[in-house]
Formats: C-alpha cells, sequence, structure tokens
C-alpha cells in the first residue's frame, strides 16, 4: 500500500492488526497517522529503531482508556 499514513484508504474498524516497521520516524504528521491507524485497525504494531520524533506518536497513541497499540525500539546492548 502506498500513500499517507494520516490517510489511510480504508473502511472504520476494517482490519484486525496494522504493522509498522521501519517507517513511523518518517510521518510528518503522527496526530494524524495515529487518528487514521485507529480508525481503521484493531490493533496497533508499530517497529521503529529511531526514537527521535517518536514522542508525538506516543503521546497520540497512548490518550486510549484501553492499549490496543505497541511500540517496539531497538535495543542495544553494549
Amino acid at each position: 500500500m502506498t500513500g499517507d499514513v494520516a490517510d489511510l484508504p480504508l473502511p472504520d474498524n476494517s482490519v484486525d492488526l496494522v504493522v509498522s516497521t521501519l517507517s513511523a520516524h518518517e510521518w510528518p504528521d503522527p496526530e494524524a497517522a495515529a487518528a487514521s491507524l485507529r480508525r481503521v485497525g484493531a490493533h496497533i504494531l508499530i517497529y521503529d529503531f529511531r526514537t527521535a520524533g517518536l514522542r508525538r506518536l506516543t503521546g497520540a497513541l497512548g490518550g486510549s482508556r484501553e492499549p490496543r497499540w505497541w511500540l517496539f525500539t531497538r535495543i542495544s546492548a553494549r
């Protein structure tokens, strides 16, 4: 699927799981993306190795009373 994650061309509640890998740090409008992801998906799984810039997305997704999303970032062992 191509296009803007903030404007997903899918009906409301049409998917069981939304998965994003290695792209969330590039989303220009994290709040709009979070709203779009919530609108179409029952559960949201986001994996990204860059944590900079994800604070807005985390905040936008964290406003739910029932967590339906997970944000995974790379953890390096030193």
